[in-house]
């Protein structure tokens, strides 16, 4: 993957819920600095990285129990935060997990990381106060003649 690369809108729209985020600013806006949203933000993009390797580790391993309760974990903090492709890969993880199905686990790890570097700069700007959490759409633009 080309970390150079910069992350197209509709990659990321595909990736991030934009009403979640869009929530997400609106009671980050209303509250003080040491919120709700400031602290779930924070353990999202501090934890991830914890759990990605812990999934990681345990697809190498072939560790069900642990690949089921890493992706189950997983999936509710990225439900959160509007991670909807990462919810997603989770929940198949979760099910791969329980069924002790885990050929393609190691692939599922890896578009789990992925998604997670494309969903990571747009979170940690909602989490610094940034207005531009989500890149412009038609869906979010406002009009210019009022």
């Amino acid at each position: 993957m080309d970390t150079n690369t910069k992350t197209q809108p509709q990659d990321l729209l595909a990736h991030l819920d934009a009403e979640i985020v869009q929530k997400l600013q609106d009671i980050g806006n209303r509250v003080s600095e040491d919120t709700f949203v400031k602290n779930l933000l924070e353990r999202f993009l501090h934890g991830t990285p914890e759990r990605l390797l812990a999934l990681q580790d345990a697809v190498a391993a072939g560790d069900c129990e642990t690949i089921e309760f890493q992706a189950h974990t997983l999936k509710s903090s990225c439900g959160y935060v509007g991670a909807t492709v990462m919810v997603e890969i989770c929940k198949t993880l979760e099910s791969l997990g329980r069924a002790k199905e885990i050929r393609d686990a190691g692939r599922l790890v890896a578009e789990l990381q992925k998604s997670f570097a494309l969903v990571t700069p747009r979170l940690r700007s909602l989490l610094a106060g940034s207005d531009d959490a989500l890149p412009e759409t038609a869906d979010n633009c406002q009009s210019v003649d009022g």
